[in-house]
């Protein structure tokens, strides 16, 4: 790998990586990798790590994405409606800044019908006012 980046003039960022080791599916003690330049690639903790900004640990961790993703999309939804934007501005903010946080992680985050409901209620309920 380290010939094949110096070669394209490009750089691993090995610092920024972990390593999960499994055995029979479970999470298994390990010391880490030894790398080449004398480091040792560091342990993922069990807090998990961000791969395209969702949370993983040896599976998706779905608790805490939810709770993540529900908090940024009512903290964004909040800072619309409280902006000085006419109502189509404010329909077209929420759909396109806020919205976007939920749409992102929709096919991987195991959401249920009635945390949905519940998201859609508290949506509502801040939209009367």
């Amino acid at each position: 790998m380290r010939v094949f980046s110096d070669d394209i003039g490009m750089e691993f960022g090995l610092k920024k990586c972990g390593v999960v080791f499994m055995k029979r599916g479970k999470v298994a003690k390990f010391e880490g990798v030894d790398l080449p330049d004398g480091c040792r690639m560091k342990i993922v903790e069990e807090e998990g790590y961000k791969y395209l900004g969702i949370l993983e640990y040896n599976d998706l961790l779905h608790g805490e994405m939810k709770r993540k993703i529900r908090c940024e999309y009512f903290r964004r939804l909040k800072r619309v409606l409280k902006s000085k934007l006419n109502g189509k501005n404010v329909i077209m903010a929420v759909n396109m800044w806020a919205v976007s946080v939920l749409r992102y992680g929709v096919g991987l985050i195991n959401w249920t019908k009635l945390e949905l409901d519940n998201m859609d209620r508290k949506n509502r309920k801040k939209n009367d006012h």
